[in-house]
């Protein structure tokens, strides 16, 4: 009895698993695919709720530079549990983000990541994206 369960369990945490699953994708196509580009550091996170009562965060960045798209502080991420569609920020870290026309995040597929500042592939990630876009970076030195 106790394996049933067990095996059923295994069976539906990998379906869900898996619904989220991504292709690794280079910085590049995560750029190409969003309407905007954001660079900064959490300074507020607010748990909102949808008409549905679903809870989504906003999310205000010093934003230290607008690397694609119109200017904004402020983006939005579901709180989806699996990450497809959102993903948990923390406060007063830097992230990477790529929104769609309306400043949501495309969740961890979308390739919005937190940079870490002593981790050579997070620089690296950056410095990529950096370089993709147009718009003139005032300190392009991290």
């Amino acid at each position: 009895m106790y394996r049933l369960a067990f095996f059923i369990s295994f069976i539906l945490f990998s379906a869900n698993t898996l619904a989220c699953s991504c292709a690794e994708q280079p910085p590049s196509v995560h750029f190409g695919n969003a309407s905007n580009v954001l660079n900064g550091r959490i300074m507020k996170l607010e748990i909102l709720f949808d008409k549905e009562n679903r809870p989504y965060q906003k999310i205000t960045l010093d934003n230290k530079s607008m690397l694609k798209g119109n200017y904004t502080k402020v983006i939005y991420s579901a709180m989806d549990v699996n990450a497809c569609h959102g993903m948990s920020f923390s406060l007063g870290k830097e992230y990477v983000a790529f929104t769609d026309d309306s400043n949501w995040i495309t969740g961890y597929c979308g390739g919005t990541q937190l940079i870490w500042a002593n981790l050579d592939f997070s620089k690296e990630f950056l410095k990529s994206i950096r370089a993709l876009s147009p718009n003139k970076q005032i300190n392009q030195d991290k």
